[in-house]
């Protein structure tokens, strides 16, 4: 089974399509924050990486005071 593609929105255009482990990875150290937009086939629309649950672990463990 092949993982979805997600897209990150940075600076007025989007990057990707990134495997799912590619995109955790990024977020874990630090490449991507919480306030980036993601989206998936799937999704309605681009949501901030915080509202995702795959990321919302991962960025509170990489910050723990948020």
């Amino acid at each position: 089974m092949s993982e979805k593609g997600w897209f990150v929105a940075v600076d007025g255009s989007s990057v990707g399509p990134l495997q799912e482990s590619e995109l955790i990875e990024a977020f874990r150290f630090g490449k991507y924050g919480p306030d980036h937009q993601v989206w998936t086939e799937g999704m309605e629309g681009w949501q901030t990486a915080r509202s995702v649950p795959i990321l919302r672990d991962v960025l509170q463990r990489r910050d723990p005071e948020s």
